[in-house]
């Protein structure tokens, strides 16, 4: 499917209990390191969690500034070399906005999404590889840098 669907709304869900507790440490890699400082500089393991987290959301907004930064570069360059137009690129850029706040609101409607994204695009006459993360040229799934 849409590689842009599964980057803008990539949520899974967790189980309960022991397999939840046991599932929790992969999902979130950083709780033994905060336990480990926690304990090893006798720090409250909420405060040391508060400064990761803090940490974490920086790095995940600079990413995504350099992401929206690129795809506009993209975006325009297709229009300058005549693959898309600039009407074209208008909508993109509103729809890759829209897919923004679908992260956050849309969460559990990933496959319902992913065909209104399809049907969308094909309705537009615009290309699908303009949806992907990238555009599938010079952007690995890490980034707009590549690493």
């Amino acid at each position: 499917m849409i590689a842009a669907t599964a980057f803008v709304l990539g949520a899974t869900a967790l189980g309960a209990g022991v397999v939840g507790a046991a599932t929790q440490d992969r999902v979130n890699p950083m709780n033994n390191l905060v336990k480990a400082i926690s304990q090893k500089f006798n720090l409250s393991t909420s405060d040391v969690q508060t400064v990761v987290d803090d940490v974490m959301k920086a790095k995940h907004a600079e990413i995504e500034a350099k992401f929206k930064e690129a795809s506009s570069e993209r975006i325009a360059q297709a229009v300058s070399d005549g693959k898309i137009t600039q009407a074209q690129a208008d909508l993109i850029k509103a729809k890759m906005a829209e897919l923004q706040a679908a992260r956050e609101d849309k969460k559990e409607n990933i496959e319902s999404f992913k065909s209104e994204i399809t049907k969308w695009a094909a309705d537009n006459n615009i290309p699908e590889e303009y949806l992907r993360p990238g555009f599938g040229k010079g952007m690995g799934h890490h980034g707009p840098e590549g690493r």
